[in-house]
Order: C-alpha cells, then structure tokens, then sequence
C-alpha cells in the first residue's frame, strides 16, 4: 500500500542529522495519521519496513522486548544519527558566514539561523545573528544604516534591509544612468606594454580558484524555485515536469521555459563578446574617471525591432547610404561594429577619437570599445550627428535613445502607468488570444507504458460483422484518426500477441466512436491507482464564486502510448488491423492515469479544478476569473494539452458539473438527473419500493429530495 511507505532513511548522506530529522517527521505523519489505528506493536513493525538500512543498525543493538517500543526507537535512532556538539567548531562556522553573491538577505538570515540551532547561544541568539547580519552582509549600504539604528531588534533590522535591498533591485530594474567609476591604475613599465596582454599563469590559477569558489557557492544556495517545472521547491518525485517532455530540446524532466538550452541561445542572441581591458595604461596614484555605457540593458527578445537610417559620410558628400540598426531604448549610446566601420571607412582608424569609455553588455560583460566616430544620420527629415562607439562586435548597429529620441523614432512619456491585460469578453475573444490551446489534438510529454500480468495468457478477438450501411463512415473515420495521429494500421503479416475487437458508436453531434473491446486486456492490465477528487472535495472551492468557465478536452488521446503499449491496443476491422497510438477509452487503467496527468498539470493553479475530461475555472470577482483562466491556459500551453472550443463555455453565473449545479448562491441538484427520479412510477411489491438514496454523497441534493422519497422510506418500513 502506497499510503503506508515514506522514503527510506539514508544513512550514507553527508548531514546525516538532518537527514533524519526529515524522514522522523514523515514517518510520525504516516503513525499519527493513517496507521493511527494501529497497536504499538504494528506501529514498530512499520517503523522496521520503513527505516531502510537502520534495520542492519538495529540488529548490533540489544534491546529487551520492553524497550522495543515506537518512541524508545525514535530516541535511540536520533542518538545514533546526532554527532557530538563541538561548540567551539560549531560557533566557528556561524561567526565566520558571509552572504553570498546571489544571496538574499532573507536567504541569509536563514542560513545564520539553522548554524545558531547547535550553538547554545540562548537568550542571546537574536542579538548574535543580528549582528552577524550586520558584519557578513555584501551591502554596505545595508551595513550603514543599521550600524546607524541605536541596538535595533532582529526584526527591525531585517526590515530595514529588506526595504533596502528592494530598492537597489527596483533601480537596477530600471535601468540606472551614466555610472562614473574611480578606478586605480597600478604602474606599468614601457616594455610591459608592448608585450602580449595575456595573464602570468599564477594569476590564471588564482582566476580559475576564483571561478571555482563562485560556482561552489552558488551551488549552496537553497534555490528560490524548482529548476524543472519553474514552480515553489519540491521533492523531485512531485515535480509536474517529472517524464515530461521539453517542446524545445525534446529532452525529458522539464517544461519548456525552464530549459536551459533556450536560456543559453537566448543569452547568445545579444551579440557582445567579452573582451580583455583597455590598452589605454595610466601612471601609478593618477585616479582616472570612467564613463559607463550599457548596451542591450533591455532583454532581447524574438521580436526585434530595426530601423533603416539614411546616411551621410564624411568623405564623400554626394554618396548617401543607408544603415540598418537595431532599436534599444534601454541602450544609453549608439554603438557600430569594426566590420561596419571599415566598409563605411575604408581610410582606417585615424578617423576615430580614442575614447576612454567602458562599455558593458547585458549582464556585465565588457565590450572592447576603439574609440567613437560622428555620422550624420535622418530618418523621415529628421537629423542627428550621432556619437557612434566602434565596437569589437559581430552583431549589428545598436542606435540608443539619445538618438533615437533626437530623430523623433520614439518618444517617451513619463507618466506612471500600470499596464492591465484586457478583461476576456467570450468564448471568441479566448480563442483569438489563445488560439494554438483549440488547434488539433492535445499530446501529453512523455509516453505511457501500460504494465500487465504476465500470468494471464493474451487473446486474439474474431473479426465482429459491420453493419454495410455503416463501413464508408468507418473507414472514413479510421483515415481521420490515421492522419490525426491517433491509430496506425499494422502491415501485412505483421504477428501481434493480442488483437481486440472494434467497437463503435455514434456519438451526440453525429460522428462514430471508434474504440477497441477491452475486456481480455483489461483483466491482464495492472491498475496505477490514482484518488479522482470527490464532489464533497471541490465543491466548496466553488461556493460564492460569480463567474465560472467548463472546457472539455480531447480525453484520453492526449496520452502517448509506447511502442510495447501501442502493440497491446491492436484491433481488428473489415479493413486490416489497427493499433492505438494513444490512450484509447475504457482501458482499466485510462481515468487514473488521464487523472494523474491532469493533477499535475494544474497542480498550484488556483481556482482550477479538473476531474477526467472535464475543467472548472471560478473566481469570486471578475479579475480572479480571468486571473484564473489565463494561468491554466499557460498551463496548457507548457504540457501540451488542448482545449474543446464547441464545448468551452464563458463567465457562466451557473454551470452544470457532475450532477450538480454551481452558481453564486450555492448548490442545487440538476433537474435533467433528478427528473428519472422525480416521475418513478408508482411501486406495487416491496422490491419495486426499496429505495435507499446514498446519504453519504451529495449532501445538497439529499437535502432537497428528502420530501421527495422520505414517504418511501416510511411505507418500506411499515411493509417490512
């Protein structure tokens, strides 16, 4: 049973106190809930099936049957999983952290605070972490202002850092302006400046060392979101992105935008190169001013927008050409490729003015800078002497605001505003926003393996008659479901160790239903089961909700079968034999595991409820609907589900859901269910009269039908 297992303890891990300290509270989760019912006895036997290796550990002990209890074991594995405390090491390890790089201050109080648990600082342990906070911390603005505050409490303390820290991210996000630097020069000889500008080995190994550490220190930062599905952090086994397949790198364990593939070629797409420092060499004590200009501070996207300049060149005043740069409004200057420069200037650099400016890319990597030149440049009888910066640049030219606004291409307004995405009107309006959710049939990442018994012995179905009126739309609707992808007709002479019959019907709208007879594979299938959410589970996530939204899916078809599964799925036909592609209906297995798929996809997705091919987005205001709605159609998009647009149905005030109906006001039964029950025809024995409404479901449907039946229930139990 699956309830009753928790991860086994590993004793092999590094904090092998912590480690089990995590699997204690599972293992007291699963005695305190589930086998809460269970005797002491059973309770140690649990413990035993559950501890793993500790089993070995616990063999070398000897125990008397009275110390054999629940909590004498928990004691005695924590004593043996604890290490001695070594205060001195341990306040060694807490006075001597430092916030990291990429460290919050949050990410750091956290850290100080777990190396005080050992410590026996006591009453002391706030004030010590506060001022370690102020002595590790990587601000010194945060340093300043609390060494400011007169003995503040821990909590005032992070407050105020946290207020600063916040601030700095909001300028950086910003963009800030021409950054002036102070930069010290160490004197170097003649000599030195006509070697080769590469590193002495020594100060590449102490580069190299330096890499190393940042990257060990990144590693040891507790991650702020999951880097496969992009979600809060949470153990691998639950991750949604678990044997997903990545629509970019067709790679599986992660969704698409987590992909770090698509981060890397994104990160290629600006186009700057580091280079080494400046050539320029100053005296030893000479402080020298550095301007700092920014290119592509805005993120680069797949939509670039570029401009075609008019160009006038100094050397020959009656040949104009034109000049195709790109737009960046976040860019602070103009700059122009050497490649570029030497086509425009074939004379060579001594028309360019040496210049001492430092230009950095996106993300702080420097960009070799030759100096700048003038070009006259318009755009629709708008003109500007442009300051272009020769870059060492493969890219293409980069025209800055200043330049841009001088030449009138874009304008800036400097009123605050907040940008709202538009309120869904109808079903139309999401499909034209959305429209690849309602295109095609929808494909899960991954496949699915269907596991069997192999003790019961595979069957091979006769083929069944079909009606002839009905063999063209068979035939018609097996090539649809050919060229969708759904099934795949088997060569001739192909062998398959089971062959189910086709079963059909027609369905509401018109067309057949192909389907498969399961009923020989589903006694060899091993059911995954999988807890469908009940109504009395989600049904009161829907009360006093105003606006509501039911999409139907394509089902089971969004399932991808493997090979060996597909092979299982073959049917017979008038016109050759098939095999499914895709999950079809009425495996034993297809509800839990289309159930599961669904969980996962809209796992933390609130207001979202979906039970089989069925999806509920409510939201008690019209912007939490829409809210909503927009988060679980992103979902859809990241796992490859599509959406039913004939039966999608908008901001509903009442939606009929599982026998139920939703709205505002509460719950109330659908008549179109009771009605069978309403018009019973009158009873004539006792067995036509026996009736018993299950009282344990559908409370407010009980409620409402009660006068209907209690007669009933009246006049059975006076005939019996």
């Amino acid at each position: 049973m699956e309830h009753t297992k928790v991860p086994p303890m590993n004793f092999d891990d590094t904090n092998l106190a912590w480690k089990y300290k995590q699997w204690e509270q599972n293992m007291k989760l699963l005695l305190e809930g589930p086998l809460a019912d269970k005797t002491d006895k059973q309770k140690v036997a649990y413990f035993f099936k559950n501890i793993g290796q500790g089993r070995d550990i616990f063999n070398r002990w000897e125990l008397t049957d009275a110390e054999k209890t629940i909590g004498n074991l928990f004691e005695k594995f924590k004593l043996y999983c604890t290490p001695k405390k070594r205060l001195t090491t341990l306040r060694f390890r807490f006075n001597s952290r430092q916030q990291t790089e990429s460290e919050t201050i949050d990410q750091f109080v956290t850290a100080l605070k777990l190396l005080a648990e050992g410590c026996e600082f006591g009453d002391l342990q706030p004030s010590l972490i506060r001022d370690r906070v102020i002595c590790g911390t990587k601000e010194c603005s945060i340093k300043e202002r609390l060494l400011q505050e007169d003995d503040p409490m821990l909590e005032e303390a992070l407050k105020i850092a946290r207020s600063l820290e916040a601030s700095k991210l909001d300028l950086s996000s910003m963009g800030t302006a021409v950054k002036i630097h102070a930069v010290k020069a160490p004197r170097k000889e003649k000599s030195q400046l006509k070697t080769n500008s590469r590193q002495p080995p020594h100060i590449l190994k102490q580069h190299q060392h330096q890499k190393h550490s940042q990257a060990q220190t990144r590693r040891s930062c507790p991650q702020k979101y999951c880097p496969n599905c992009g979600n809060l952090p949470h153990h691998q086994s639950q991750c949604p992105a678990r044997s997903q397949m990545c629509n970019y790198c067709k790679k599986p364990n992660h969704f698409k935008k987590m992909c770090r593939k698509l981060k890397f070629n994104q990160k290629k797409t600006h186009n700057i190169d580091l280079t080494s420092d400046s050539d320029d060499q100053y005296e030893e004590g000479a402080t020298c001013s550095f301007e700092t200009i920014q290119l592509n501070s805005v993120r680069t996207t797949d939509d670039e927008v570029y401009v075609i300049l008019n160009v006038n060149l100094p050397n020959f005043p009656d040949k104009k050409t034109t000049l195709k740069a790109k737009i960046d409004t976040g860019s602070q200057g103009n700059a122009l490729p050497m490649r570029l420069y030497k086509k425009m200037f074939p004379d060579g650099l001594d028309s360019l003015t040496k210049s001492r400016t430092k230009i950095t890319a996106y993300g702080g990597s420097q960009v070799k800078n030759y100096g700048t030149c003038k070009i006259q440049c318009s755009y629709k009888n708008q003109t500007d002497m442009a300051t272009f910066y020769v870059t060492d640049d493969t890219g293409t030219a980069i025209i800055g605001l200043p330049s841009l606004q001088a030449m009138k291409i874009v304008s800036l307004n400097c009123q605050l505003k907040t940008t709202h995405q538009k309120t869904i009107k109808d079903k139309e309006h999401l499909i034209r926003e959305y429209p690849q959710v309602f295109q095609g049939i929808g494909k899960f990442q991954g496949t699915y393996h269907i596991h069997l018994d192999q003790s019961v012995p595979p069957s091979i179905h006769p083929l069944r008659k079909v009606p002839l009126k009905l063999k063209d739309r068979i035939t018609s609707e097996l090539d649809e479901m050919t060229s969708l992808g759904i099934v795949e007709k088997i060569k001739e002479g192909e062998p398959t160790e089971w062959v189910n019959s086709l079963v059909y019907r027609e369905k509401a709208n018109g067309p057949l239903r192909l389907c498969l007879d399961p009923k020989d594979l589903n006694r060899a299938i091993l059911r995954e089961h999988h807890k469908t959410p009940t109504l009395e589970e989600i049904l009161p996530n829907l009360s006093g909700a105003k606006y509501f939204i039911l999409d139907a899916k394509c089902g089971y078809w969004n399932v991808v079968l493997d090979k060996e599964s597909s092979r299982l799925t073959t049917f017979n036909s008038p016109f050759g034999r098939y095999k499914f592609l895709r999950m079809p209906f009425g495996l034993k297995m297809s509800q839990d595991t289309f159930q599961s798929k669904i969980d996962q996809t809209f796992e933390g997705c609130s207001g979202v409820i979906g039970i089989a091919d069925d999806i509920v987005v409510s939201g008690k205001t019209e912007k939490e609907h829409d809210e909503n709605l927009r988060k679980m159609i992103q979902r859809c998009e990241e796992t490859g589900l599509k959406l039913n647009p004939y039966k999608c149905k908008i901001k509903q005030e009442q939606i009929k859901f599982y026998g139920v109906i939703c709205c505002a006001q509460g719950l109330k039964p659908d008549p179109e269910k009771a009605e069978s029950l309403l018009n019973m025809m009158a009873p004539e024995n006792i067995k036509e009269i026996v009736f018993s409404w299950p009282h344990d479901i559908h409370e407010p449907i009980h409620s409402e039908l009660k006068l209907t039946y209690s007669p009933s229930e009246r006049t059975t139990s006076k005939i019996q």
